[in-house]
């Protein structure tokens, strides 16, 4: 089975904003916490299921090294297209 381009966009959307609401509620199980360090929590998650996400592609490839950069760098293009409309304000 193959997905096409917008049952992809739909799942990952779908995932990732489960994945969000999963970690937003655990850090309410933590009580009153400063802006800091809810934002430094909740970063450093995403991180780690980010790191998981990427590790088999980074694992198969001949220069993991390299696949690790270019996965990196593929990665935090699309974050900051995300946050394209808060910084645009549209």
């Amino acid at each position: 089975m193959s997905l096409d381009e917008k049952e992809r966009f739909k799942l990952t959307n779908e995932v990732g904003v489960e994945a969000y609401q999963h970690i937003v509620k655990r850090m309410e199980v933590l009580g009153p916490l400063s802006f800091l360090e809810i934002f430094a929590a909740v970063v450093g998650a995403a991180t780690v299921c980010l790191a998981n996400a990427l590790r088999p592609g980074v694992e198969a490839a001949p220069r993991p090294a390299d696949a690790a950069d270019k996965l990196c760098s593929s990665s935090m293009k699309q974050v900051r297209s995300f946050l394209e409309t808060v910084v645009s304000g549209k």
